[in-house]
């Protein structure tokens, strides 16, 4: 009678990955920082939508609900440009959050509530495109057998993150108006667009995923 054979079952494959390892790969630390600094701009800015049709321009729950109409749109939007993002990621993702960043400024100057509308959608249109530049890269780099759970724990870090950023959003607004706000978190972007472009200028993926394959065999 022939024995059966018996293969690694995928739970042990998802673990095999070394702690040491995460936290001496450039590149997995890049994306680290990257999951911990940019939510904290992300829930400012999504407190400040309803800020903004509530008390910036009058528009009551209307207003609230065509502001999260527009920001899911811009996000629908973006989503049609993932078939055209291919090559040099790093460098766009850097480009659309500076881009972000920018769309915030202007929206802490914008006069009239139809114009906020257009910018909050062009602000998560090239938010969403700078989302899938960065989920890209990482699902590019990081090996499948680890890819989940890595992906987990950002996501997880990312929420709490985010989590603190919108409850420290009421206290900031007892001390900077709502544009004021709008402002900082503009410029925030745009502070994180060069912090990032320094981190991005010294990674190397190819020769980082050789080495986190080397250490999943």
């Amino acid at each position: 009678m022939p024995t059966k054979t018996t293969t690694p079952s995928k739970k042990s494959a998802t673990i095999a990955l070394p702690k040491k390892v995460i936290w001496q790969s450039t590149t997995l630390m890049t994306f680290l920082f990257i999951a911990v600094t940019m939510p904290l701009a992300n829930g400012i800015d999504n407190v400040l939508m309803s800020v903004y049709a509530l008390d910036v321009f009058a528009m009551g729950e209307l207003g609230v609900g065509f502001m999260y109409a527009f920001l899911g749109l811009g996000f629908m939007i973006s989503s049609l440009f993932s078939e055209f993002l291919k090559r040099r990621l790093l460098m766009l993702t850097v480009f659309f959050i500076a881009l972000e960043g920018i769309g915030h400024i202007l929206l802490s100057i914008v006069p009239s509530f139809l114009t906020a509308l257009m910018i909050v959608m062009c602000i998560t249109i090239v938010g969403g495109i700078s989302n899938i530049c960065i989920d890209t890269v990482m699902m590019k780099m990081v090996p499948s057998s680890v890819r989940g759970r890595l992906f987990g724990a950002m996501q997880a870090i990312s929420n709490t993150a985010l989590g603190i950023s919108m409850a420290s959003a009421g206290f900031l607004l007892e001390i900077f108006s709502p544009r004021e706000l709008s402002l900082i978190v503009g410029l925030a972007y745009l502070c994180f667009t060069a912090i990032y472009a320094v981190l991005f200028s010294k990674l190397n993926l190819v020769v980082e995923k050789r080495t986190l394959m080397r250490h999943i065999i």
